[in-house]
């Protein structure tokens, strides 16, 4: 178990075994001290500290020496992006519906059968996506009965949020592996996008991954870019409270 570190430290320490080092990225907000963690039996190392960084809501994932990252949501920005005509050598979009709903419900699993309120105290909160055209309804069930109502209300619409955000991804081939300032295209890094030709407003979004290429036919890159709430992590309780234990003083 881990008493009142920061995240950073914890992955720190969890890491440090198998010889990787773990790095906050520059003006990423990691949140406040965690008080206490408990780590299951069996529970690996990336597990955790993939647990608490959906709680803090922020990103981990590997550079390319092997080591880790802790980061925010699009924390950098290129120098330049992909512009129709310039540096774009082929591209493609989807826009998708089927991920979409067109309202979602959270609801907590009653747990007091002997209530008088009926099934009034089950919903907790309903948000909807006006740009779903049709009634498409998904229910969701609260991640704890009792002390989880905000993180529920985060939930629903963490949940339209990222769908929202997966239903429209751009892949593209580019003729560098870097910008204008010549800083590599990695993930997490936001781009200006100027695609004219998919029916695309110049707007800026996130990369989610990048392939680097070199053959006869030159340098080229594979980059795959969303917008950023495509990204957002997860909202759940870490501290769940349990109504069906009883403590006897």
């Amino acid at each position: 178990q881990f008493e009142n570190m920061y995240l950073l430290d914890i992955a720190k320490r969890l890491c440090a075994p198998y010889g990787i080092t773990v790095t906050l990225a520059p003006g990423t907000n990691q949140g406040d001290i965690l008080p206490f963690v408990l780590v299951m039996i069996g529970e690996s190392p990336y597990d955790v500290i993939e647990r608490l960084a959906r709680f803090k809501g922020v990103l981990i994932y590997d550079l390319p020496n092997g080591n880790l990252v802790i980061a925010g949501i699009g924390n950098t920005s290129a120098a330049s992006g992909f512009t129709e005509g310039n540096n774009v050598l082929s591209a493609a979009a989807m826009y998708g519906m089927d991920g979409r709903f067109s309202e979602y419900s959270v609801y907590r699993q009653n747990l007091d059968i002997t209530s008088d309120i009926g099934e009034s105290g089950n919903m907790i909160e309903t948000v909807k996506d006006d740009g779903v055209p049709r009634f498409r309804h998904r229910s969701i069930i609260a991640e704890a009965a009792i002390g989880g109502d905000a993180v529920a209300r985060q939930r629903a619409n963490w949940e339209l949020a990222r769908r929202l955000g997966r239903s429209f991804q751009v892949r593209l081939t580019t003729d560098a592996w870097r910008d204008s300032a010549g800083s590599l295209y990695t993930p997490n890094t936001l781009v200006p996008i100027d695609l004219p030709g998919l029916k695309m407003r110049p707007q800026t979004w996130l990369i989610s991954d990048v392939t680097y290429r070199r053959s006869s036919s030159g340098t080229t890159c594979d980059v795959t870019i969303m917008p950023p709430n495509a990204f957002l992590q997860q909202p759940f309780v870490l501290y769940p409270v349990a109504p069906d234990i009883n403590r006897v003083n």
